[in-house]
């Protein structure tokens, strides 16, 4: 098994963060991590002279390469190194075509510049930032040798997808003066000689590839002083103050992970009645996209309904009824102006096409739906849908000549009634249209109904996690101050406003006259959403049982991070919990990626059944405070250092575990005795 990392900078580029280079650092990661191979591979530039000074000055093979921005990704680009002079021509292409961070290439030009692809190592970011776009990835299928990916957890979900590319983890470090924690991040590759060729066939193959030298993908480097941890479930033990904290803190600031989950000791204890509120928050914040989806269609119907004002409505009524009357009032009065039809002719009505647009755009998606195509065609032949999209389209386009006539005829008739209107002392017949008060009228009534369902009182489960259960809970505001907090505004009275509740239109209405809201937020005020956890049997949660809902609810979060460090959980639950629980789900979740746990708890360090074991001490070394670990499987015999050296594991783990053997043998018989 041979040591590689493929992935290293030795000089800064508009890509990088501002570094100096150290051939001291780089040569000291080299020895330090007992690396066989390494590839030198700037952002989009190859400096010939450097690497050949590297090469020279290290006794391992030493590769040419380069990582190029193609598209919106990263690619790495490795030479055999033969012809250095012909591959820095290359380089320098790259180079004038990305003269800063925010340029690339595109995938042609990429091939235009290294031709035959074939005779390089390409190694893109597949699961790690910037991945290169799938489309691209696809075309250089052919030629790629594996994929970059950016954890741990990664690493081993490629390994064991058949459908991604064989994965490879390397360090991307800048090799830069200061440099105090040397990376952990590379790959082992299965080869007996190792040069290009070898290196080249065995990152094709991904049961060449591991993690470890001699565990395979059981294991990784966490630190750089050489500590392995299991890539499953891993218990760190000690007394107290003997650095397992400090342990867990070193690994969450310099271990090389993308996304750390790390559940600190007593952070998710509930400490004083305020924490109550805060949950609730908490809770409320996770779960309200259920609220936008409740509530989706009726803030549709909403931004509808905002516009209609029916008190300048009954107001253009009864303006109405005052000109009908006034007109037969001065009936008698009528001269040739006023008794030509033209003085009280109405209005055409123009029609609203939104309806038939909205249909053409729909017939327009259903045209170009490749992804349900199959579907779409089994019942709507392809040409049938061309020729109802176009018949839409005349229809449309006649409907609006109708419509621009119309406007035209209304122009020059309303034209025509406000000359005749001068002439005549005989006053105009105030036009309206009782068909749109009429719907108008019949909408508010309906919104009004509408209203009344949303905020009929109803419950809806969400989720549930070991024995609890998050509801919804739909009901109606019940004070002036609910609705207040449901607007996190300071200024601005809803008392107004409230007193209108249950009169749904006029309720909105009053909402239009605060100042202080927006009116995209109106149709938050008609319902109000809760959001409750309730325990196994259906209660309201208390204070603990809130503790005990967000642990398990933060460990379960920790599928989206790379790993998971907690903290000694037992500091606030019980053994129960701990058991039924807490352990079920840290074995579930190490499963797929790294999870230690630092405890002195027996029902968690022994019955949680770990893969790996880490012992702290600490001892006074010439006068200074030193930590030093052990490490072994749980059946081990014997823990061992980093140097070397070994502790006896059933002396740590009574010690650790059950206070030592005594107190442990006391209680064996009293619980015996019990039994007994």
């Amino acid at each position: 098994m041979k040591k590689i990392d493929l992935h290293i900078h030795t000089h800064q580029t508009p890509s990088d963060p501002p570094f100096t280079y150290s051939f001291d650092v780089l040569k000291d990661y080299v020895e330090r991590a007992e690396l066989d191979c390494i590839a030198i591979t700037n952002h989009n530039t190859f400096i010939k002279s450097q690497f050949e000074t590297i090469k020279s000055s290290l006794d391992i093979l030493v590769l040419p390469g380069i990582e190029v921005d193609l598209g919106i990704g990263h690619i790495l680009v490795i030479s055999n190194g033969e012809d250095l002079n012909t591959f820095e021509g290359k380089c320098r292409l790259v180079q004038s075509d990305i003269p800063d961070k925010d340029s690339s290439i595109d995938l042609d030009r990429f091939k235009e510049i290294f031709g035959d692809l074939s005779k390089y190592i390409l190694i893109p970011h597949s699961d790690k930032n910037p991945s290169l776009h799938h489309s691209i990835l696809e075309k250089l299928r052919p030629f790629i040798d594996a994929g970059e990916v950016g954890s741990i957890k990664k690493f081993l979900y490629a390994y064991k997808n058949p459908e991604k590319l064989p994965p490879v983890l390397f360090s991307d470090m800048r090799a830069k003066s200061g440099l105090k924690n040397i990376p952990t991040k590379a790959t082992f590759v299965d080869v007996q000689e190792l040069n290009f060729g070898s290196l080249k066939d065995a990152l094709n193959t991904r049961g060449r590839l591991s993690l470890t030298k001699e565990e395979g993908n059981e294991f990784f480097q966490v630190l750089d002083d050489g500590l392995k941890l299991s890539t499953g479930l891993n218990v760190i033990l000690g007394q107290r103050s003997t650095g397992k904290s400090y342990t867990l803190d070193k690994i969450c600031s310099t271990a090389e992970f993308d996304d750390i989950k790390y559940i600190r000791q007593f952070e998710l204890l509930e400490r004083s009645g305020e924490d109550e509120n805060k949950f609730e928050e908490h809770i409320k914040k996770k779960r309200d996209l259920y609220k936008q989806s409740y509530l989706k269609e009726f803030k549709e119907v909403v931004d509808e309904v905002i516009h209609y004002d029916f008190t300048f409505t009954e107001k253009k009524v009864e303006k109405y009824l005052d000109s009908l009357k006034q007109f037969a009032f001065n009936r008698d009065r009528e001269d040739v102006y006023s008794s030509s039809a033209m003085f009280s002719e109405t209005e055409f009505e123009v029609q609203n096409l939104s309806a038939l647009s909205k249909l053409i755009e729909a017939t327009k998606e259903l045209m170009d739906s490749s992804k349900y195509e199959p579907i779409i065609s089994k019942h709507i032949s392809h040409q049938n849908l061309i020729n109802m999209y176009m018949e839409l389209i005349n229809r449309h386009c006649d409907d609006e000549a109708h419509n621009r006539k119309k406007q035209k005829a209304n122009s020059i008739v309303n034209d025509i009634k406000s000359k005749l209107g001068v002439q005549t002392a005989t006053n105009q017949i105030e036009d309206i249209n009782f068909k749109d008060i009429a719907k108008e009228k019949d909408c508010i009534q309906k919104f009004n109904d509408l209203v009344e369902l949303v905020r009929t009182p109803k419950e809806k489960d969400l989720d549930s996690l070991h024995g609890y259960n998050v509801v919804a809970k739909v009901g109606v505001f019940k004070t002036t101050s609910e609705v207040k907090n449901e607007s996190n505004q300071r200024q601005g009275s809803f008392q107004r406003a409230f007193s209108k509740y249950y009169s749904p239109f006029q309720y909105l209405c009053e909402l239009k006259e605060i100042d202080a809201l927006s009116q995209s937020d109106y149709y938050n005020f008609f319902a109000k959403i809760s959001y409750e956890v309730q325990n196994s049997y259906g209660s309201r949660v208390s204070g603990g049982e809130r503790s005990e809902f967000r642990l398990l609810e933060s460990i379960k979060e920790a599928q989206k991070f790379d790993i998971l460090l907690i903290d000694e959980p037992e500091s606030s639950f019980d053994n129960v919990f701990l058991l039924t629980k807490v352990n079920a789900l840290l074995r579930d979740i190490s499963k797929t990626m790294p999870v230690v746990v630092v405890t002195h708890n027996n029902t968690v360090g022994a019955s949680i059944e770990p893969n790996y074991i880490v012992y702290t001490c600490k001892n006074l070394v010439d006068g200074n405070l030193e930590y030093k670990l052990y490490s072994g499987y749980p059946t081990d015999t014997e823990l061992v250092s980093v140097d070397g050296d070994t502790i006896p594991n059933h002396s740590v783990t009574l010690n650790c575990l059950e206070a030592g053997f005594t107190p442990y043998d006391k209680r064996r018989e009293k619980y015996e005795a019990l039994q007994d």
